[in-house]
């Protein structure tokens, strides 16, 4: 049994990830930070440090 929580990646109407496109321009020692504070909060359900934006949207600052 997979107990891991599942993360959406936003999309607009177009399909269009705007984290995707950000994603791709970062450096491997960024999308390490990234990767591993994510993987975590898989696992873990944990955020964190967080903000709410609103609609079940949160922003994870470092």
């Amino acid at each position: 049994m997979n107990d891991d929580y599942e993360i959406d990646i936003y999309a607009t109407e177009t399909g269009k990830e705007p984290y995707s496109d950000w994603k791709d321009t970062l450096d491997e020692q960024t999308l390490a930070k990234i990767d591993i504070r994510l993987t975590r909060i898989r696992h873990s359900g944990h955020l964190g440090d967080f903000d709410s934006v609103g609609e079940g949207v949160y922003t994870a600052p470092s």
